[in-house]
């Protein structure tokens, strides 16, 4: 089912057991029968023998709950009875503690613990438990040690043959550095002061970017490259900054001014956003109006009018 529980900070974990609600026996107007045989059918929840009856059908169905927690987790039923919460809840740490769930952590966190799956085993698979070449079954996969020679390897695999001769491997290592190198640079171009820790782990983890870095930790903009500045309002934001510049686009001002048509209305109003939505029809967290006002210009030259 599964490896590890990860449990956001707020969340309330347990409320392991079984509950019913049954309605009372009441008079519904209906004459009812029951088979000579079933005596069982429709007994008085108010009555002991009825009590007793739903009380055995929780107990087993509480069971079950109980033993798939205690297997899952790899605990005893004496412990999910007597630590986890017994029908309460837990916090997430004190459900940490008691061996409920794994860790305190978010999506990232439960992601981290995910091994990404191996695909199944094709081509050539070394094995020195036979001399001689296997074949199992009609698949061909497995290929015994000794027959795994330079000229199976070119007959069979032309690509890896070609690989490993010393002109792919030169072009390889070339092509390899150069990687690195602008990896490197990269790092050098978006590196702040007082992050020299962080540039330094970087370099040496391999496969850090200088994207990553700019994104995860900012970047000094004097020193942002050009393939990764941001486009559009972002990048005039960027541009702003550099040169130190307001940057006011007045053809595309007077382009909207000149569509305005007289008179103006300057329409203001106020939101509120409950969580409990207080009129039918209306839903939690919904922007609802209650105030609003509107200022009225009738020419160029003429006056605000404000009207509530």
């Amino acid at each position: 089912m599964w490896d590890k529980i990860v449990a956001g900070p707020t969340t309330m974990l347990g409320s392991i057991g079984v509950a019913m609600a049954v309605p009372k026996n009441r008079e519904s107007g209906w004459v009812e029968f029951v088979s000579s045989n079933a005596p069982g059918k429709r007994l008085d929840p108010e009555s002991n023998e009825g009590r007793n009856s739903i009380q055995v059908r929780l107990d087993a169905m509480e069971a079950e709950f109980i033993g798939a927690v205690a297997r899952f987790r790899d605990v005893s039923t004496d412990d999910v009875l007597s630590k986890f919460g017994a029908g309460d809840v837990l916090p997430a740490r004190e459900a940490v503690r008691s061996g409920m769930a794994d860790l305190v952590g978010g999506l990232k966190d439960a992601l981290s613990l995910i091994s990404p799956p191996q695909p199944p085993t094709k081509g050539v698979v070394m094995t020195n438990k036979t001399t001689e070449p296997e074949n199992p079954g009609n698949t061909g996969d497995m290929v015994a040690l000794a027959a795994i020679t330079p000229d199976y390897i070119a007959q069979n695999f032309p690509e890896i043959a070609s690989s490993m001769t010393k002109d792919s491997f030169n072009e390889g290592y070339k092509a390899g550095s150069e990687t690195e190198r602008a990896r490197i640079l990269g790092l050098e171009e978006v590196a702040m002061s007082g992050h020299e820790e962080l540039l330094e782990q970087a370099r040496n983890d391999g496969k850090s970017k200088a994207e990553e870095i700019a994104r995860q930790h900012g970047v000094n903009l004097e020193k942002l490259p050009d393939h990764i500045r941001p486009s559009g309002v972002k990048g005039l934001d960027v541009e702003s900054y550099l040169s130190g510049e307001t940057i006011v686009d007045r053809g595309n001002i007077k382009s909207f001014l000149s569509q305005l048509q007289y008179p103006l209305y300057f329409l203001d109003y106020e939101t509120i956003n409950p969580a409990i939505p207080p009129f039918d029809g209306t839903r939690p967290y919904q922007q609802i109006p209650f105030q609003f006002s509107v200022h009225i210009q009738e020419s160029p030259d003429a006056d605000l009018v404000h009207h509530e």
